[in-house]
């Protein structure tokens, strides 16, 4: 099997994020899409090691955020490549909160989503959970969504280990 053909599927790169009671968290994804028109719902695939798929569950919201791509790897790291439990994410980001009262940062996206949760369905190593949405804008009309492609071409980033697209490198060297 050449994994390489998984490369040739279109994502973008987006923003995560969730609360209960006073722990956020947020994590960076490429796999989130629209299931339904009516009523509009999205899914999200979450990582059963990630503290942000407990928060999600036991809150019952998330939001999507649509990342620019000016997303820089400073950026995409500090969401995607440390763990919540050991730093501050939202630390010098400019947030506001959701209807359903999640956080939503601002920096670097064109739109979001912000969601109730209908249902999580178990997938093996992560859950796929799906939310209504309760409310979505347009923070910057003007700005280009980031894809998974460009990220992997033009900023030269890699998906995370819990990430549903991580590959060993080792491995595409057999």
């Amino acid at each position: 099997m050449n994994i390489e053909s998984f490369f040739s599927f279109s994502y973008g790169i987006y923003l995560v994020t969730s609360q209960h009671n006073d722990k956020k968290v947020a994590y960076i994804a490429n796999t989130a899409f629209q299931v339904t028109a009516e009523p509009a719902q999205f899914a999200i695939s979450c990582s059963k090691k990630n503290i942000s798929t407990e928060v999600i569950i036991e809150s019952g919201i998330f939001a999507i955020s649509v990342l620019d791509n000016t997303a820089d790897m400073r950026f995409v790291g500090k969401f995607g490549y440390k763990s919540g439990a050991t730093s501050d994410k939202f630390a010098g980001t400019n947030t506001i909160t959701a209807v359903t009262g999640a956080p939503i940062i601002t920096d670097k996206a064109v739109a979001y989503l912000d969601c109730r949760v209908t249902q999580t369905i178990d997938v093996g190593t992560h859950f796929i959970i799906i939310g209504e949405v309760a409310d979505a804008q347009v923070l910057n009309k003007d700005a280009e969504p980031l894809t998974y492609d460009y990220y992997r071409k033009v900023v030269k980033g890699l998906s995370p280990k819990n990430a549903p697209t991580y590959v060993d490198i080792k491995s595409l060297n057999k």
